[in-house]
């Protein structure tokens, strides 16, 4: 899982760069099909090792993943 959280924390960086956005978002697309996407979303929210804005970044795609899979 820490492999999955390191891999995840890098493509949600990689959304707030506007030459890597697409590509990131359709990395990121095939990451949520995966069983553990949602909880490794909430150990990067919660990390306070990681910076503020990839922190926000994954509160953003929990919230969309929970919007879209479960609303």
């Amino acid at each position: 899982m820490a492999a999955d959280i390191g891999h995840i924390s890098q493509l949600l960086n990689a959304t707030l760069d506007p030459s890597q956005h697409r590509k990131a978002e359709n990395a990121l697309k095939q990451e949520a099909s995966k069983a553990q996407y949602s909880l490794a979303l909430l150990n990067i929210v919660s990390s306070d090792s990681l910076p503020a804005n990839t922190r926000l970044a994954a509160s953003l795609a929990f919230k969309n993943f929970i919007r879209s899979n479960y609303v």
